[in-house]
């Protein structure tokens, strides 16, 4: 997802050509770039940066067509959509996966896992940390505000869509332990 967004932002500030080639190659590192790709063009999209949007969807779009091409003709080497889904199948998983999500945030897995990290802080950790939150009320970062609409829905088309791919699968839930 990294490269993905580093991506974003090469096309962002007009290296085009760089940013569609390393946006081409990086489409084909995780079975997870669809959702990256897509909800990250819709930031070009919503600021009417229409040949930057092409830009950085084409690659996206052109993984989708090879996955489906592929888990076609090929489905015993890859096929992670289950081939019994239907639209109750579909709307199960979704539903699970919020719920999945929502316990990774704020459920007991989370408290669980803010925990088990705070038991493990000692003098060194807590002084860094104040350090940091001394550095933090020192500087203007708090202050301002700066709210950006096409960023806010890009990151939610992200979420929903990742929601969706996982949906289909019904092979993965949200884990706040990095387990699922």
């Amino acid at each position: 997802a990294s490269i993905i967004l580093y991506c974003h932002y090469l096309i962002r500030v007009n290296y085009l050509f760089a940013g569609f080639i390393l946006l081409f190659f990086s489409a084909f590192l995780s079975y997870s770039s669809p959702p990256y790709i897509l909800g990250a063009s819709v930031i070009f999209l919503i600021e009417k940066k229409y040949k930057k949007f092409l830009i950085f969807l084409i690659p996206g779009l052109i993984y989708i067509f090879l996955y489906f091409l592929y888990s076609i003709y090929f489905p015993q080497y890859e096929n992670r959509i289950n081939d019994d889904w239907n639209l109750i199948f579909l709307i199960q998983n979704f539903i699970l996966q919020i719920l999945s999500s929502f316990d990774a945030l704020f459920g007991p897995s989370s408290i669980l896992k803010y925990y088990f990290s705070i038991i493990q802080n000692n003098i060194f950790t807590v002084i860094l940390s104040l350090i940091f939150i001394f550095i933090l009320l020192r500087s203007n970062i708090l202050t301002k505000t700066n709210f950006s609409k096409s960023l806010f829905i890009g990151l939610l088309t992200i979420y929903i869509l990742s929601l969706i791919m996982f949906s289909t699968t019904g092979l993965y839930l949200q884990s706040p332990f990095n387990l699922g």
